[in-house]
């Protein structure tokens, strides 16, 4: 949970997030859910996903 209010912030960016290292599919769809949640209706969210073959990297793309 990010200690934010709703659509707060015209961007968001996430690099690499530690979530997608570490969580299962539903632990990343969460963080992906609060970034949208604290960017404006018409702000930008910019994700950059980690590298497919990152050592140690669990992410899992998903239709989600």
């Amino acid at each position: 949970n990010l200690p934010f209010r709703d659509n707060v912030f015209s961007v968001v960016h996430s690099h690499e997030l530690s979530t997608f290292n570490s969580g299962d599919a539903e632990t990343q769809i969460t963080a992906l859910k609060e970034q949208l949640r604290v960017c404006k209706d018409c702000g930008i969210t910019i994700i950059v996903l980690p590298i497919k073959d990152y050592l140690g990297s669990n992410f899992r793309p998903t239709s989600e």
